[in-house]
C-alpha cells in the first residue's frame, strides 16, 4: 500500500492538525504530494479501511495552484486505560516531628503529558486517590503553601503512570513561629453607642453594658463595663487575636457588632484598635414572672403539700400558654375534684403534669381572654424518705408556638419523726402529728434593683418601694445602698 506519486524531496513537512478542521500550508513549489497520519490522537486509530484514507496524494501546477487533501481517523475500539494516582500529603511540626493528624490541606497540582492541569485539595494524614486518569507521564508540584509552612520534599517530581497506578508522598514544615518581645502590648479601644429603637441616640439610659475582649488563644478576657457618662474605655493587651462580644445584654436591647470588630488582631508593639458595639431598644416586652408557695409549712412523710400558683404575663401575649409542673420524686401528686393538671409522662426522672392556661384562641376572640384565669391547687402528698427536703418545679411557657419559659421552684423542708416516748430530751413526742407549721408572714416586702447590671466593686441599689401587711398593700418609703 505505498502511496501513488513521490514526494518533491526528501525532507517531510511534520503539520498538527485539528479534529474536523484544516491546516493550510503556503509557499509550496509545483509537484506531487503525499499527505500521511502518523500519530494519531489518543482514543484514535489511522483508518485502513478500503479506500486506505490514512494518506492522500496531491498535485499542485500553474493548473491547479492548490489542492485539499482529507485524512480519516477510525475511533479505537478499544478503551483507553486508565490508572489512578495516590497522593499521601505528611506534615512536620517544628521539631521535625511527624504530625499525624490536622486540618489542614495542601494543594497538589498534576500536569499531564497534553499539558492539561489537575488541582487536589490533600487532607494531612491521609492517602488521597485521585480520579482514573489516562496512563502516561505527569509532573507534581505543590500550589498556594499556607502561610506559616514550607514544602519540604516530594518524593517524584515527574513519573509516568500505569495501570497499576502510582504513589507520590509530599511533606511540608510547620515554620516556627518567633515570639513577639514579652514586654509588647498593643492598645483595644471599645465605644458604646446606644441608641432607642427609632435609631436616635439614646442620652437616657442608665443600665450598664459589659464587653467582653478575650483572647482567642489563651481565653484570657478582660470585660469592659460601659455606661451613661463612660460610653468609651481602653485597655493595654499582649499581642494576639481577641474577640468582642457583649454579655448580660438587656432583654430589650439588641447588639450590634459589625464582622470587622468581632475579630480583632493586635500585630505589633504599639498597635492601637477601635471597636464600636451598637445597642438598639427592641421594644420587647417584659418577661413574665411565675411563683409558687407551699404556705411556708414544714412537714412529716406522710403530710400532705398544697401548692399555690400565680403569673402575671406582663405585655405578653398568653395564646395558647400552658404550666408543666415537675413534683418531686419524693412525693405523690393528688389530683384535685376537677383534675386540672393532665398527666404528661416522666421527663428527666420526675413525672410531669400540664395545666393550659388558654387554649389555642382564635384572633378575633382573643379580646374575652384579657385576665389570667385562676390557677388551680396542686397538691402532693410527701413518701417515706431520708431526704431533708423536697423540691417542686413549676414551668410557664409563654407565646404561642414557642419555646420561651420562666420557671420557679419551692423548697418545703422535712421533719425526721421521733417514736421514742420515752426519750427524755423529746417532752414534746406527743405532738409529733402535729408538725410546726410557718405559715405565711404578716409582712412581705418587695425589693427592686431596677433591672442594673454590674461588676464587683460597684455600688447597688436596692428600691422596697411598697408592703404587705395585714393583707393590705401599704406603700413605704424605704430603700438602701449595698457595698
Amino acid at each position: 500500500n505505498q502511496p501513488e506519486g513521490e514526494p518533491i524531496n526528501s525532507n517531510p513537512i511534520k503539520i498538527k492538525a485539528v479534529d474536523d478542521g484544516e491546516v493550510i500550508i503556503g509557499n509550496l513549489s509545483y509537484g506531487t504530494y503525499y499527505v500521511v497520519e502518523v500519530a494519531p490522537t489518543t482514543g484514535y486509530t489511522i483508518y485502513d479501511g478500503d479506500d486506505d484514507e490514512y494518506y492522500d496524494t496531491v498535485t499542485l501546477s500553474s493548473e491547479n495552484p492548490s489542492a485539499t487533501a482529507t485524512i480519516v481517523n477510525r475511533i479505537s475500539s478499544v478503551p483507553e486505560e486508565k490508572g489512578n494516582v495516590t497522593i499521601i500529603k505528611e506534615l512536620e511540626d517544628e521539631n521535625g516531628e511527624l504530625i499525624t493528624s490536622s486540618e489542614l490541606s495542601f494543594k497538589i497540582k498534576l500536569t499531564d503529558f497534553n499539558g492539561r492541569e489537575l488541582v487536589y485539595d490533600v487532607p494531612v494524614g491521609v492517602q488521597y486517590q485521585t480520579s482514573l486518569l489516562s496512563l502516561g507521564a505527569y509532573t507534581v508540584e505543590e500550589v498556594d503553601i499556607p502561610e506559616g509552612y514550607e514544602l519540604v520534599s516530594i518524593s517524584d517530581e515527574s513519573f509516568n503512570l500505569t495501570r497499576e497506578g502510582f504513589t507520590v508522598t509530599v511533606r511540608n514544615k510547620k515554620l516556627k513561629e518567633d515570639p513577639p518581645p514579652t514586654d509588647a502590648k498593643g492598645t483595644i479601644i471599645v465605644k458604646k453607642v446606644i441608641l432607642n429603637s427609632d435609631e436616635s441616640t439614646n442620652t437616657e439610659e442608665t443600665r450598664e453594658f459589659i464587653v467582653r475582649v478575650k483572647n482567642t488563644k489563651t481565653n484570657s478576657y478582660e470585660d469592659f463595663t460601659l455606661k451613661k457618662g463612660a460610653l468609651e474605655k481602653s485597655g493595654q493587651f499582649n499581642l494576639g487575636e481577641y474577640e468582642i462580644s457583649e454579655i448580660d445584654v438587656p432583654s430589650d436591647y439588641d447588639v450590634y457588632i459589625s464582622d470587622e470588630d468581632r475579630i480583632v488582631d493586635l500585630e505589633e508593639d504599639g498597635d492601637i484598635v477601635t471597636v464600636t458595639v451598637t445597642n438598639i431598644k427592641n421594644d420587647t416586652p417584659a418577661k413574665p414572672t411565675i411563683s409558687k408557695d407551699d404556705g411556708g409549712v414544714r412537714v412529716y412523710p406522710g403530710d400532705t403539700i398544697t401548692y399555690d400558683i400565680s403569673v402575671d404575663i406582663k405585655d405578653n401575649d398568653f395564646n395558647g400558654a400552658y404550666l408543666i409542673e415537675s413534683p418531686d420524686p419524693n412525693t405523690e401528686y393528688i389530683p384535685g375534684e376537677g383534675d386540672e393538671w393532665e398527666y404528661m409522662g416522666i421527663v428527666a426522672g420526675r413525672k410531669t403534669y400540664k395545666y393550659d392556661i388558654y387554649q389555642y384562641v382564635p384572633m378575633f376572640a382573643r379580646s374575652e381572654f384579657s385576665a389570667i384565669p385562676e390557677i388551680p391547687e396542686f397538691k402532693v402528698s410527701v413518701k417515706n424518705t431520708a431526704e431533708d427536703s423536697v423540691i417542686n418545679y413549676v414551668t410557664l411557657y409563654y407565646e404561642y408556638e414557642s419555646e420561651e419559659h420562666v420557671t420557679a421552684q419551692e423548697d418545703t423542708p422535712i421533719l425526721e419523726r421521733d417514736d421514742d416516748d420515752k426519750d427524755d430530751d423529746d417532752k414534746d413526742d406527743d405532738k409529733k402529728d402535729d408538725p410546726p407549721k410557718v405559715g405565711k408572714p404578716d409582712l412581705v416586702v418587695d425589693k427592686t434593683d431596677n433591672d442594673a447590671m454590674v461588676s464587683p466593686g460597684a455600688l447597688v441599689e436596692y428600691v422596697m418601694p411598697q408592703v404587705i401587711q395585714d393583707g393590705c398593700w401599704k406603700k413605704v418609703d424605704m430603700s438602701m445602698t449595698l457595698v
